[in-house]
């Protein structure tokens, strides 16, 4: 055997194995090794960084503030800094309370912020104008130093609700979302007069919510004290993901998932409540706030994440890899994301690397009844990240795994980097005579990538008419044009060009970045067009892909983006003249709107 295609092979081993599902052992056995290594890098921890998080009440012009706000969101972030102080300390981590600004009377320093205009002009779209209303009030206090304050991490609560006391109905119309990382972010709430963790046991009086209909006060505070909670995870870092069929069993629901309209459930006897994954205390337990240490923070990540192998065992997949960075690594986060529903339905599993930086993460509990992308996430003990993202599984019909995919994704990775400092050899000449599905297959695609060919001369009118069907990409169009870069066929104008989308390689496409339009001429001599429409894996735009028959529409897509589902369309050719494939941009704008038409067959 060629020693490329050696070192390259993938092993599937023999299923039916068992692998036991045990968090607790998974705490024991990595959270020591973590915090060995975060110690190690800043010394004995927590620190103690005067560094806190700050907290804005943000009014309407219109609008005084609710009653008790300042004692209530005092007890929500209480509350708060509770669970995760809580959380850490239960798997173990030597972090220190999420930092709060007390004034003297025990409260928190709460900043009173008054909008520039009335109720009626803000929605929930209105976060980024709320924020800066709120950055002169911060400046002038000493809170924030640079223009737009994104070296701090900031709780917005916007008194957007509308509470009618004799009719029990609430409403809400706020920001009500957040993002950061461990250098700043930014969390919106809303405030209510009824929002108060004092009430989180309260089964017995009920409201009617706009967006939840009727429910107990006690619920009422588990999905927005919840959400508070919930939303400062992101602020911090986290992104969503739902926990795992063990982990349910023993702590309940993930906050990061539905965990925010769980939180203090048990309160009421209602469920177990909402905890902090082990994948997520990881993430957090490098970030300042809990280490008390700020050491590294703004130092560049120069870092490489690769896997190397994939394996499946029945339902379970191990992935190994090496990580390499200047700033040590000390856990390895994975998710496994199935395709819809965003990543709030990720199950997560952690390793701790090697001295060497390799790893082995092994996925004992990926949810399979749907195509869906591994993602891997690198942490460093300054509290940043590296991410790979885009492995993707595929279930079988006798309910088992296929990693085909992401094993020619290694692959093609490989020979990527192998064309960058081949010289005169061609890489493709170590895998050409293999035998092997999974490189017959990278081999096919890389001869389109990377195998110099002259462009079609042939338009789809003028193919002999004993040629039923064929790729559209082997026809010459009459017009390609997008909306970034130039246009090309089988392959993208990217450092990793193979055509990928929703955990899916394809051989044959067409790069089509919106505003998009690839025309062809049919002659009215095909019956049908049989194509996928897909956003490249790892781009974050939305589109609209659109196919017109001589100038009238013959499909046209609902919003798609990387995360939505691969669906193949049949479009009925008969008598068109001249086909139109075009993209368009889905109304965020055209950045990262990488539109792919795949694998289109014309047939007669």
């Amino acid at each position: 055997m060629h020693p490329f295609i050696a070192a390259l092979l993938l092993t599937l081993t023999i299923p039916g194995l068992s692998h036991a599902l045990d968090p607790a052992s998974d705490i024991a056995t990595q959270v020591p090794k973590a915090a060995a290594t975060l110690t190690a890098f800043h010394g004995p921890l927590p620190g103690d960084l005067e560094r806190k998080l700050h907290i804005i009440y943000w009014t309407p012009s219109d609008r005084e503030p609710q009653p008790q706000w300042r004692e209530r969101l005092s007890r929500v972030l209480e509350t708060t800094a509770d669970f995760y102080d809580k959380e850490l300390r239960r798997q173990g981590f030597p972090v220190r309370r999420l930092p709060l600004d007390h004034q003297p009377d025990g409260l928190l320093s709460i900043h009173l912020v008054k909008g520039t205009h009335p109720y009626a002009h803000y929605s929930g779209e209105s976060g980024n104008e709320i924020r800066k209303e709120c950055l002169p009030v911060l400046r002038q206090a000493g809170i924030i130093k640079s223009l737009d304050g994104r070296d701090e991490t900031l709780v917005i609560f916007c008194n957007m609700s509308v509470w009618d006391p004799v009719k029990r109905t609430m409403r809400q119309n706020s920001p009500y979302y957040a993002g950061g990382n461990a250098k700043g972010g930014t969390a919106w709430q809303v405030d209510s007069a009824l929002l108060d963790p004092d009430l989180l046991a309260d089964k017995a009086n009920h409201l009617q919510d706009g967006q939840y209909g009727r429910i107990s006060l006690g619920k009422y505070n588990s999905i927005f004290v919840g959400g508070v909670v919930h939303e400062i995870g992101h602020a911090l870092g986290l992104p969503h993901n739902r926990e795992r069929s063990d982990e349910a069993a023993a702590f309940g629901t993930a906050l990061m998932g539905s965990g925010n309209r769980t939180f203090g459930e048990e309160k009421r006897d209602e469920s177990k409540g909402s905890f902090l994954t082990l994948a997520h205390g990881m993430r957090l337990a490098s970030h300042p706030f809990f280490t008390g240490s700020n050491k590294a923070l703004t130092d560049p990540i120069v870092a490489n994440l690769s896997v190397t192998q994939i394996s499946i065992n029945g339902k379970i997949i191990t992935v190994s890899g090496q990580i390499t960075s200047a700033i040590p690594t000390y856990a390895i986060v994975g998710y496994t994301d199935p395709k819809g529903g965003g990543d709030y339905d990720a199950t997560t599993q952690t390793t701790i690397p090697n001295a060497d930086g390799s790893f082995e993460i092994t996925f004992t509990d990926p949810p399979i009844a749907k195509p869906g992308v591994i993602n891997l996430v690198a942490c460093h003990v300054n509290g940043m990240t590296t991410s790979l993202r885009g492995l993707g599984y595929q279930p079988t019909p006798d309910g088992q795994i296929d990693v085909s995919n992401a094993q020619i994704q290694l692959h093609l990775e490989s020979l990527a980097a192998r064309f960058a400092v081949a010289g005169g050899v061609n890489p493709l000449d170590s895998i050409s005579n293999s035998n092997d599905p999974i490189l017959v297959k990278t081999h096919a695609i890389a001869q389109r990538i990377w195998s110099s060919s002259p462009p079609p001369e042939t338009t789809p009118a003028n193919i002999p008419e004993d040629i039923r069907t064929l790729s559209l990409c082997d026809t010459k169009p009459e017009k390609m044009e997008v909306g970034y870069g130039k246009p090309s066929t089988d392959k993208l104008p990217s450092p990793q060009p193979w055509l990928s989308s929703s955990g899916q390689i394809f051989e044959r496409g067409y790069y089509a970045h919106a505003p998009a339009r690839h025309q062809f001429q049919l002659g009215k001599a095909w019956k049908q067009l049989l194509i996928t429409p897909g956003v490249a894996t790892g781009q974050y735009g939305k589109v609209i892909f659109l196919i017109k028959g001589d100038g009238r529409e013959l499909f046209k897509s609902k919003l798609t983006s990387a995360d939505s589902p691969l669906q193949s369309i049949k479009v009925d050719l008969t008598n068109i003249d001249t086909l139109e494939l075009m993209v368009e941009d889905g109304g965020d704008g055209k950045n990262g709107d990488w539109g792919l038409w795949l694998d289109p067959k014309l047939s007669r």
